[in-house]
């Protein structure tokens, strides 16, 4: 959070579901904002997650029937004093970085360089680049990938690229397709000690910077450009991936933390079965009669289902949805979740 006085290293600037911090100075505004500077500020998309974020952080009111009346909220809340303009723009920067992301998780193979601010000033001083004061994304739609920040603290470097998408969308006022282009946000986020990181990206669009051309020009990829540039610039040898195998099979026997809705499994005898449930798929009889048949030689390539705030020890407020892709090592989080949701999946997941 930012405080008056001398600027010190800080925690990521990410909300927390507490009362701490309300208070805080940012961009040395105090005074109400209206409802055109926050649609500015807050996007459409995010009202049902900070409404959720005002419930648990003990605003009250926190929720309003119309869009008009959510923005009068926010106003209210402000010119009491209780939630601060940066305040607002932290949580937009949040849940843009961890809503709606497709998330590859790993390890860093020999992760020194990030381990003390002047040797990684040193290192990123090799590209022309240095570290960013705060992280913050100002570009919205930029001709080709562009380098938002570059952020670092005693316990994480976080660093944010955008680019501009593009995707073909029916319009049915006139029965017709559209492009529509949008600005995918990229973050990439390494943990100083531990060499853990998450590479968390939007969606790929039907047209985007990292295709191949007609003259068969040789590009990265989308995920793969980002995982060398997570190398490049953060001085390590490789990033290992995690064992999904492992990890799904963990996720699966955990009924008290994850309800599976679908579960994408490889039989002893080569076979893929999918198996989609109202409730638990473990609670199917057919399929807990197959598993017991299989035992170890069954293989859970896939699925997807809710995390529990019953099994999650208070931090969780709320059911959070996710997907698990073996094949693409890729977890994904289809809601704009807060960065402690996401943050809670992923120590469950390397608890396993």
């Amino acid at each position: 959070m930012l405080k008056t006085g001398v600027r010190k290293p800080e925690p990521p600037p990410v909300l927390r579901p507490s009362n701490e911090g309300r208070n805080d100075i940012s961009n040395g505004s105090h005074l109400p904002m209206k409802s055109n500077h926050l649609k500015d500020i807050v996007d459409y998309g995010h009202h049902e997650a900070i409404k959720h974020w005002l419930k648990i952080s003990g605003f009250k009111p926190h929720s309003a029937s119309t869009k008009a009346d959510f923005y009068k909220l926010l106003e209210r809340h402000i010119g009491e004093g209780k939630i601060q303009y940066g305040q607002l723009r932290r949580l937009t920067l949040e849940l843009n970085e961890y809503g709606q992301k497709r998330l590859y998780p790993g390890k860093l193979i020999n992760f020194k360089t990030i381990g003390l601010r002047q040797r990684f000033e040193n290192h990123l001083k090799t590209f022309g680049l240095r570290i960013s004061e705060i992280p913050e994304r100002k570009t919205e739609l930029p001709s080709k990938p562009h380098l938002d920040y570059i952020w670092w603290s005693p316990h994480e470097v976080r660093i944010g690229y955008c680019e501009t998408h593009e995707s073909m969308k029916p319009d049915r006022a006139t029965l017709s397709w559209k492009a529509v282009t949008q600005t995918n946000y990229i973050t990439i986020s390494a943990h100083c000690g531990t060499g853990d990181i998450r590479i968390m990206m939007d969606a790929p669009g039907e047209k985007h910077p990292h295709q191949g051309t007609f003259r068969g020009e040789d590009v990265l990829g989308y995920v793969p450009y980002y995982r060398a540039k997570a190398i490049e610039l953060l001085g390590v040898d490789d990033i290992k991936e995690p064992d999904f195998l492992k990890i799904s099979r963990g996720i699966a026997s955990q009924t008290a933390w994850f309800e599976r809705k679908r579960s994408v499994d490889k039989t002893a005898h080569n076979s893929r079965v999918v198996t989609v449930s109202s409730s638990d798929v473990s609670d199917d009889p057919a399929y807990a009669a197959s598993v017991k048949v299989d035992g170890k030689d069954r293989a859970y390539l896939g699925l997807a289902g809710f995390w529990l705030p019953g099994g999650s020890d208070k931090k969780l407020y709320r059911l959070i949805f996710m997907s698990l892709n073996y094949e693409e090592r890729m977890l994904q989080f289809p809601g704009f979740n807060l960065a402690d949701e996401v943050e809670y999946v992923l120590s469950r997941i390397r608890s396993i």
